[in-house]
């Protein structure tokens, strides 16, 4: 709790703070990487149909999915607008990215495996999910303007 409380005082300044920097490095990285997945669509499909998380689903929806998501979510973090949500909805797909890249490697402690950027990921997002957009943000900007 008392690390939440440092957070609130350290997030409620007037300038953009660490948090809303990690939060753009974040969402740039998400549309990033959709725009990699759009680039390398097949090698990303073939993946999922090996890895088989999602037997029940084709590949092509699972992409469908993964490719909007990374694009919408990572603007939308970018900008602090809906950062909970597109938190929330980008979970499910970096849990699998985990899970896939511990399948891959079976060993999960590679000094330069994708393993680091995908726990990474996760854990921005938990934070983010829990924290919100952040001062520097769309979203608390529009509230501002409510309350005037």
């Amino acid at each position: 709790m008392k690390l939440l409380n440092h957070t609130d005082r350290w997030d409620n300044s007037d300038g953009p703070t660490i948090f809303d920097l990690l939060r753009i490095f974040l969402g740039v990285a998400l549309f990033a990487k959709g725009l990699e997945f759009i680039r390398f669509n097949q090698a990303v499909s073939d993946v999922i149909e090996q890895s088989g998380l999602l037997p029940f689903l084709p590949s092509n929806h699972v992409m469908l999915y993964i490719v909007i998501g990374h694009l919408l979510c990572g603007l939308l973090i970018i900008v602090g607008l809906c950062t909970r949500l597109s938190c929330l909805l980008m979970l499910p797909v970096l849990i699998g990215a985990f899970v896939i890249t511990v399948q891959q490697n079976n060993r999960v402690l590679i000094p330069y495996s994708d393993l680091w950027i995908v726990v990474t990921m996760n854990i921005l997002l938990l934070f983010f999910l829990l924290e919100g957009a952040g001062a520097f943000s769309l979203w608390e900007s529009l509230h501002a303007k409510r309350q005037h």
